[in-house]
């Protein structure tokens, strides 16, 4: 009876942490268990693939970042200096926006909208990060970007997404 009550009480509390650990992709400390502001080395397993200045963007080899329980079709992370500042999630179909939003919402609340000629950018703010969910008219898929402000606001973010863009082309080739 007594090892019944125990196996219970671990079995709660190994779903707790597995819920979580699954829904706190990015905190405002670090993105999927790596800090912000760390380098490269952190991560171990990195490949470059772009490199402007002082900005450098890599891919993981073995990437097992999911988010709202999603796969990405590809992840990117952005450093400057050397520092992790931002992370870029390309996603599809078009149709789990809804799902991806809500995800987002839950930690960050409700984004603020920007309506442009091409796409659609959902945009949320907390302390130190941002968050940008763009919404491209043109594609069948969509970006979520997660960045460090501290590090990110002294760069601008136009410069920021034209190195993105580079480390893989959006509208020829998702899959690079």
């Amino acid at each position: 009876m007594r090892n019944t009550y125990a196996a219970r009480f671990m079995t709660a509390i190994v779903v707790v942490l597995i819920t979580v650990c699954a829904t706190a992709a990015a905190g405002q400390d670090s993105f999927n268990g790596i800090p912000w502001g760390a380098a490269p080395t952190a991560f171990g397993d990195l490949v470059n693939i772009s490199r402007e200045g002082s900005l450098a963007y890599y891919r993981r080899e073995k990437d097992a970042l999911s988010l709202a329980g999603i796969a990405p079709v590809k992840v990117v992370y952005g450093f400057v200096d050397k520092r992790f500042f931002a992370v870029y999630i390309l996603l599809q179909p078009k149709t789990l926006i809804t799902k991806i939003k809500q995800f987002i919402a839950d930690d960050f609340g409700p984004p603020r909208a920007q309506l442009r000629i091409d796409r659609t950018i959902y945009i949320w703010k907390a302390e130190r990060l941002k968050v940008k969910l763009k919404v491209y008219d043109d594609q069948p898929f969509f970006k979520v970007a997660y960045y460090y402000v501290p590090l990110s606001a002294k760069l601008n973010e136009n410069r920021i997404e034209k190195g993105f863009e580079k480390s893989f082309s959006l509208k020829t080739d998702p899959d690079r």
